[in-house]
């Protein structure tokens, strides 16, 4: 805090005579002592470090201005883990970032980055105020990204709670956010459907855990025999269900096939590999085998793939058909399996357990993503030079984008949304009217919305006029109130 900063501030505290409205957060002084201090404060005059009043209110001032505020990791690995976890999955964290002003020493109330938000996603998402404070509070700051102020405008007698970027901010988190909005927008992907919640599962270190195994496959993609295990020491997990949990989601992203068997329930299992004369199954295309599973087949042999089980197969094809049976997969591998196009053999389940493979999709994330991101984290002259580059992008440009996916895919961003399930409500009680919660909440659950937001939201609409609601018994039913319908009091 240079002299001219002091000066503005204390002239900005000379009326202020009251006790500051937010407590500071671990004060490093007592309340009388800053009770005294602010009291004293109009008559300083010039700023004078030589003067004991002077020195005492520019630390009273800096303890207002940096209530909270972290380092930034100094440890590459540490930074990484900070970033990815905290920034890198989410959008609309990056936007948050990005919205608060680069200039040193400014800084920006929760309303104002609210509305900066707002206006540099061009409008896609209208969250709710707090939604950016809490982004900065719970994400932003731990990581040493961003330094929370108390402070005091024009002359006035009101403390506001406003957020300034730090140094580090500045120089690593800047660069990286515009990184990845151009990266995610351009292709079209949810970081967050790749590298997982932050804090799911019980687990806050998801994100940086996905990227570790992301990195740990792709160094080995030529190792058919990587398993589960392998990858829990890696990690050093001693859950290694939170490591089933990340491998069944980057599958279903199509970045790793994963086949796991679970020791207390092998019977039944099977791996099958192709014969040499799997290419005569095109024959069959036409009579019982369906297009569908030689494609996804064909698939994953094209990744490297040199044996698989029906629940591989089954996934592949919910990538493009979500309706298709488990039980035709089945069927038509076992109809395969007769005709001497796959062989079939045993998953060796009490050896084996899993079997892990990374695919290109996934080997292109590392080094499109991962690797840039930990270069960009160092203070080498390839790090300094990404960073330059990307500072350059023109992040405005690609966050809206960028947004409309993550809050299309992100299962916490749909349960903030509540004009998407208010909307749904209206729609479903004008086709059904007379429906009852529990319908209401299926036909909910079967959009993919939230339904545990039903019943708050259908008593909001029902409080401003727009439902009507009848009892019998215990069940409610739902009708929408039309225009010059008056509604009897119940």
């Amino acid at each position: 805090m240079n002299e001219s900063e002091a000066g503005e501030y204390i002239g900005g505290l000379r009326d202020y005579r009251k006790e500051v409205g937010e407590p500071l957060r671990n004060p490093t002084t007592t309340p009388e002592e800053r009770t005294k201090t602010i009291q004293d404060l109009g008559s300083l005059g010039e700023l004078d470090h030589e003067n004991a009043d002077h020195r005492q209110a520019l630390r009273i001032i800096e303890e207002l201005r940096s209530q909270k505020k972290t380092e930034f990791p100094t440890d590459p690995e540490k930074r990484f883990e900070a970033i990815i976890s905290s920034i890198g999955n989410n959008a609309g964290k990056q936007i948050t970032f990005l919205s608060i002003p680069s200039v040193p020493g400014a800084n920006i109330t929760r309303w104002e980055l609210h509305t900066a938000f707002v206006e540099n996603s061009g409008g896609v998402w209208r969250t709710t105020s707090s939604l950016q404070r809490d982004h900065a509070r719970r994400s932003l700051i731990p990581i040493g990204m961003v330094a929370e102020e108390s402070v005091i405008r024009d002359g006035s007698n009101t403390e506001i709670v406003g957020f300034t970027k730090t140094e580090a901010g500045r120089e690593y988190g800047d660069p990286i956010s515009k990184f990845l909005l151009k990266y995610a927008s351009e292709h079209n992907i949810s970081l967050e459907k790749i590298l997982g919640t932050t804090g799911s599962n019980q687990d806050s270190r998801a994100p940086y855990n996905r990227a570790r195994i992301l990195e740990y496959l792709s160094e080995r993609k030529d190792d058919p025999h990587i398993r589960i295990v392998d990858i829990s020491d890696f990690l050093e997990c001693k859950n290694p269900a939170l490591v089933t949990n990340s491998l069944r989601e980057l599958q279903e992203e199509g970045l790793v096939i994963f086949d796991s068997v679970d020791q207390e329930n092998t019977k039944g299992k099977y791996m099958y590999t192709l014969t040499p004369v799997f290419e005569g199954a095109a024959r069959l295309q036409h009579n019982a085998i369906p297009h569908p599973v030689l494609d996804a087949i064909k698939t994953l042999q094209a990744s490297g793939s040199t044996e698989f089980e029906i629940d591989t197969v089954f996934s592949e094809i919910q990538k493009n058909d979500s309706n298709y049976k488990r039980e035709r997969v089945r069927a038509v591998i076992a109809e395969l399996a007769r005709n001497n196009y796959l062989k079939r053999g045993k998953f060796e389940g009490s050896k084996i357990k899993s079997a892990v493979r990374i695919l290109q999709e996934g080997f292109e994330f590392v080094n499109e993503v991962i690797i840039p991101l930990r270069t960009s984290l160092t203070d080498t002259p390839e790090g300094k030079a990404l960073r330059d580059e990307w500072r350059n992008i023109d992040w405005q440009k690609y966050a809206p984008n960028a947004l409309q996916i993550h809050k299309e895919n992100s299962r916490k961003a749909n349960m903030t949304d509540s004009t998407v399930l208010q909307n749904a409500i209206r729609e479903i009680i004008s086709q059904n009217p007379g429906i009852r919660t529990n319908e209401m909440k299926n036909r909910i659950k079967e959009l993919g919305l939230p339904y545990k937001g039903v019943t708050r939201l259908s008593s909001s609409l029902l409080q401003i006029g727009e439902l009507r609601r009848e009892t019998q018994g215990r069940a409610s039913m739902w009708y929408i109130v039309e225009k010059g319908h008056e509604i009897e009091e119940e």
